[in-house]
């Protein structure tokens, strides 16, 4: 092959594009991770901005979550006037904080020293990457921040404060990738429900993660979560509070009576995310299973996405993991009809059944 090669000053826009768009269609080929982001919706904005009282712009944070588990933030600035008051603080800890409830659980960044290396060292990120010299006599920082905590287990019934919900659930995004998936997996038959406004009840709602999910991207559903631990309640609350025109959480036991009374009618499903395990046992699971089947009305849909126990055995100290076919058996057992298993994915699964 006979070929020139052109050095230039001046390439033309559609130049410099196709080669770019070459890059990526070789990348898209070989990576799976950068052909998920191709897809609509893979890269999700964020953006947080402090305005004036008349609607000016004196600061903000932008940035994108992508990947399932990464957010990359790419512009935070103040103007002068609103520096030293917390706010750039705060407006790094909305910015994490909704990155873990979308499923995150690391970020990065890039800054220089004339920048803000040092406020954000301050906050848990660390430096995985240095430019000397780059510009002239300053230096390039590359920063990496990994949310939770990752040599303590973070127990749900040991949380707490609001640092110890968004540990506990970067800990859950950390040791349970395949969440994503399965809220995925949940928002699909959920959204396959007939009539113009559903109501859809989430047992063990926990941080609302699946909550605010499902009701931002379903507008036509009305939701009611219940959960016991009130720093859940309070942090999904919050979540929620932008939709609480159709969303609404209620602290429960649902291991004692009185929580059925509460649950709106008529009811068009009933969800669980890894969480019936955590009542306790067989009979705890039973027991919902039997209540799920009487609150539904006629159409109704029960889903339980959970973790499982392998076929024939169980999972030491959780005796509330059951098999599958266990988990299929009892709902047949209380007259669920159609009843099957909608998707295994690692230890998930998800049980469907009908009234």
């Amino acid at each position: 092959m006979n070929y020139t090669l052109q050095l230039t000053d001046a390439p033309s826009a559609d130049e410099r594009n196709y080669l770019h768009q070459q890059l990526r269609a070789h990348n898209t080929a070989v990576s799976p991770y950068h052909r998920a982001a191709r897809q609509p919706g893979a890269i999700e904005p964020l953006a947080l901005f402090v305005r004036n009282e008349s609607g000016q712009i004196m600061g903000g944070l932008t940035g994108d979550t992508f990947w399932n588990n990464w957010l990359e933030i790419a512009d935070l600035w103040l103007d002068e006037s609103l520096r030293g008051q917390g706010l750039g603080r705060e407006l790094l800890r909305r910015a994490e904080t909704e990155a873990i409830v979308r499923g995150c659980t690391q970020a990065h960044l890039k800054t220089f020293s004339f920048q803000a290396r040092g406020f954000y060292e301050k906050y848990g990120w660390r430096a995985i990457g240095v430019l000397e010299d780059y510009p002239p006599g300053e230096t390039f920082f590359w920063l990496r921040k990994d949310f939770g905590r990752p040599a303590e287990r973070v127990s749900f019934k040991s949380v707490q404060t609001d640092d110890d919900v968004l540990a506990y659930l970067a800990q859950i995004n950390r040791n349970h990738p395949a969440r994503y998936q399965v809220m995925a997996h949940l928002e699909a038959q959920l959204a396959a429900l007939p009539g113009d406004s559903p109501r859809v009840v989430e047992l063990c709602h926990g941080p609302g993660m699946l909550a605010r999910r499902l009701v931002s991207r379903l507008p036509q559903l009305h939701y009611t979560g219940f959960d016991f631990s009130q720093p859940f309640v309070e942090f999904a609350r919050r979540q929620l509070a932008p939709l609480a025109s159709r969303a609404a959480v209620i602290r429960a036991n649902l291991n004692a009576d009185g929580w059925p009374a509460q649950v709106p009618q008529p009811l068009h499903a009933i969800v669980s995310l890894q969480s019936l395990h955590d009542l306790g046992g067989e009979a705890e699971v039973s027991r919902i299973y039997r209540l799920a089947r009487g609150l539904l009305a006629p159409g109704g849909l029960f889903i339980n996405a959970d973790l499982t126990a392998p076929e024939g055995g169980a999972v030491a100290d959780n005796p509330g993991r059951l098999s599958v076919s266990r988990h299929l058996d009892l709902l047949r057992e209380y007259g669920f009809m159609r009843v099957e298993c909608t998707l295994q994915l690692d230890d998930f699964a998800c049980v469907v059944g009908r009234p």
